[in-house]
């Protein structure tokens, strides 16, 4: 058996998680709506699109098959390996794909393909044909990539309320920024008001479960008698395919002290206020955060 492997690299202005959001997550989805005439289905013959899963490509003149062997959606790196259909021969055993997406000193992304093809006995493909292969998987990167610059709010994360909300409510909130990390388990996000700002420590980040914990340590809402608020958020599908949104709250007071119903309510309030923003923006603009 022959193996034989290289790697490619190309750049992009649109961020990491945009493009791996795109074009794997839910390239099943995307690129037959993308390329129509040129991809017919995409179906999952074994799993959801995790590891172990198998995923077949239906072209109109023929099909692929491929077994997802890594998915990670904290580092953007994908691994699977071509298996069947066109492609594999009497010559070509297997082709194994490992793809890494890593943020570029402009906020953009840079690209890294490494393909290892194992071929029967000792076979070897020819350079054209090699060329052949990387220039259809640049089209396809570029098709993704042209779709993505021109709807800049597709494929956003769940997570990036650092940049939609000064947007939506300019006068209230001024900004946010990460203060640590980039907004995974870890990070420290502050959000400045017209009138103060908050510190948010994240707890978790789970965009399989839609779930998202987080503390209030510093800012509005601490004192001498609130040490901190935890928040514990939920989004669960509900039967008319919307959204049943949960979230608890645990509040950490210094010694006895008791908050009063109305500041509660108070507090409930502002929260729902903000959740409604969202939910008008997304109701107005129904291909955003897709």
């Amino acid at each position: 058996m022959g193996v034989l492997t290289y790697t490619d690299e190309h750049t992009s202005i649109v961020s990491p998680s945009r493009i791996f959001k795109a074009s794997i997550v839910d390239s099943h989805n995307l690129m037959p709506k993308l390329l129509p005439d040129a991809i017919k289905s995409v179906e999952f013959l074994k799993g959801d699109g995790g590891a172990g899963s198998i995923k077949q490509i239906n072209f109109a003149g023929g099909y692929v098959k491929h077994e997802i062997e890594e998915v990670n959606e904290k580092t953007f790196t994908y691994k699977y390996n071509l298996i069947e259909g066109m492609g594999i021969s009497d010559k070509i055993q297997k082709v194994s794909y490992d793809i890494k997406f890593e943020g570029s000193p402009d906020n953009g992304t840079i690209s890294k393909m490494t393909t290892t093809i194992y071929t029967h006995g000792d076979f070897e493909l020819k350079e054209e044909e090699l060329n052949a292969g990387k220039e259809k998987v640049l089209g396809l990167y570029k098709v993704v990539e042209a779709y993505l610059l021109t709807n800049p709010d597709a494929y956003a994360s769940i997570l990036d309320s650092h940049n939609l909300m000064p947007k939506l409510l300019p006068d209230a909130i001024k900004s946010v920024e990460f203060i640590k990390g980039d907004g995974g388990a870890g990070s420290i996000k502050q959000i400045n008001f017209a009138g103060g700002y908050v510190k948010h420590e994240i707890e978790e980040v789970n965009e399989k479960t839609f779930t998202y914990k987080y503390s209030l340590i510093e800012g509005m809402g601490i004192s001498d008698k609130i040490q901190k608020v935890s928040y514990d958020i939920k989004f669960e599908g509900s039967p008319d395919n919307g959204t049943i949104a949960k979230m608890t709250t645990t509040i950490y007071t210094h010694a006895d002290f008791e908050l009063k119903e109305e500041e509660l309510n108070a507090g409930k309030e502002k929260v729902l206020g903000l959740y409604k923003v969202v939910e008008a923006y997304l109701l107005k603009n129904p291909d955003a955060y897709v």
